[in-house]
């Protein structure tokens, strides 16, 4: 099967290029389409900030498809930015007439919104980057006050809301409640933003209570599938509706093992290290080895099947089809 981790097409014009994601639009001027763009989800797979130059089996599919599906799920709670999710419409509405077999199921027609510069991150155990700020700093981390004595793994008391600002050059830059809207306000402060009726607080405030509403109701979904949905980060954007009124908008990806660890629960307990369904393992291995980008092809391959698991024990049949079929053409 055929990796996906570029997008050779000479009729669109490339919007933006991620880690992940490559977004593009026709060519052909067409003022309403100046709204939209097509959204591709490649196989890439980073750690840290960086591409590591390799593909991982399905991830396109499966991202995009666990995008669509959690999105729909928590529309009642946030609106989200899909236009539409018809493949041959999404492709045709960016110009994407030739290899159409390479992109189908990669590829999703997004609203373009004001792409807030903050990740959203919501955390329910001590693990990651978060423990390590915790061992550093003691008690008191990123503006909450934590019990002494914690372990790596441990479950936190409630959910906690631990933003990070996007920085145009290096690593995103964690900080606190308060130093999020501090950067908010000097956001809205800049030209291009200052017809956005909305004040630092009140975004600030939107942002915290729409992500712990997600991670929180999310958290018993996977439950209830025998998973541990540990921690998940987000974008969001926003949009001006007719009146000027200013409305949140979910960007980005949906929950998944890009945006997200997830523990098998059988494998949590005290003394485990739980196994994760999650890009954890490449994520440690690079940074085991002083950023080496030359990743073993088994954990290569474990990464796969984890991936797999995961949409697995999330996505309904109709999805999984999805993402196993082989397009004809």
């Amino acid at each position: 099967m055929e990796l996906l981790t570029e997008a050779n097409l000479p009729d669109c014009e490339i919007v933006n290029v991620g880690k992940v994601q490559i977004h593009v639009r026709s060519k052909i001027k067409n003022d309403k389409k100046k709204k939209e763009r097509t959204a591709i989800f490649t196989d890439n797979i980073s750690a840290g900030d960086e591409r590591l130059g390799f593909g991982i089996k399905n991830k396109g599919k499966i991202l995009l498809w666990l995008t669509i599906f959690f999105k729909t799920m928590f529309s009642h709670i946030v609106e989200n930015d899909i236009v539409s999710i018809d493949q041959e419409y999404a492709m045709a509405s960016a110009g994407i007439n030739k290899v159409r077999r390479r992109f189908r199921n990669r590829v999703l027609l997004i609203e373009e919104v004001i792409q807030i510069p903050v990740e959203c991150i919501a955390r329910g155990y001590l693990v990651g980057s978060f423990y390590k700020a915790y061992l550093k700093a003691k008690l008191f981390v990123l503006g909450y006050i934590l019990p002494e004595g914690m372990k790596e793994y441990d479950q936190l008391e409630k959910s906690l809301f631990t933003p990070s600002i996007k920085n145009k050059e290096g690593h995103d830059e964690n900080v606190s409640y308060e130093e999020l809207v501090v950067f908010l306000r000097k956001w809205l402060s800049q030209e291009e933003n200052k017809h956005l009726k909305i004040d630092a607080q009140t975004l600030a405030q939107l942002l915290r209570s729409t992500t712990l509403a997600i991670f929180n109701e999310a958290k018993r979904f996977f439950l209830e599938r025998d998973l541990i949905l540990v921690d998940w980060k987000c974008e969001f954007g926003l949009c001006v509706d007719k009146n000027g009124e200013i409305i949140l908008v979910w960007s980005d990806e949906g929950i998944t093992p890009d945006t997200s660890r997830v523990w098998l629960k059988e494998s949590y307990g005290e003394g485990k290290i739980p196994i994760g369904l999650d890009k954890d393992a490449v994520r440690k291995w690079v940074e085991s080895h002083n950023g080496d980008k030359n990743v073993p092809m088994e954990i290569r391959e474990k990464t796969a099947e984890a991936y797999m698991l995961f949409a697995e024990k999330i996505l309904p049949e109709e999805y999984l089809k999805k993402i196993t079929e082989e397009p004809l053409y």
